[in-house]
């Protein structure tokens, strides 16, 4: 328990492959004490925008949820594949940002060109 509270163990990593989540399931149930000297994975939290848009963008979604799944871990074996899994991630994500960005100005000023022109008319005797 001493351990565990100190922060002795190493997580298990999901989504790496290759045989690295077995062996890092292995490490974290059998070296206790390592995850004293193990370095932790970046850290990533999915956007709101991208997790609420999951179904027009579901690949970069299920990407996400697995560089969360791996993020801020104590892994043994893999820190490299888990880092370069969470910064793509984040790099996706962030682009998804952009271009939902520009689709709701889009919107926007499509909506204000509408509203403008029918100001415009109404104040000019309406729709003739």
């Amino acid at each position: 328990m001493a351990i565990d509270k100190t922060g002795g163990f190493t997580d298990a990593s999901k989504g790496l492959g290759g045989g690295l989540d077995r062996a890092n399931m292995f490490a974290s149930l059998t070296f206790g004490g390592a995850g004293w000297f193990t370095k932790k994975t970046d850290n990533y939290k999915m956007s709101d925008i991208l997790a609420r848009n999951s179904g027009a963008w579901g690949g970069s979604y299920d990407k996400g949820l697995t560089a969360m799944a791996n993020a801020n871990a104590k892994i043994m074996v893999g820190q490299n594949v888990a880092n370069n899994m969470i910064n793509n991630a984040g790099g996706v994500d962030e682009a998804v940002q952009g271009i939902k960005k520009r689709s709701d100005d889009n919107l926007s000023a499509a909506n204000v060109s509408h509203s403008m022109l029918k100001t415009e008319a109404m104040l000019n005797g309406d729709y003739q």
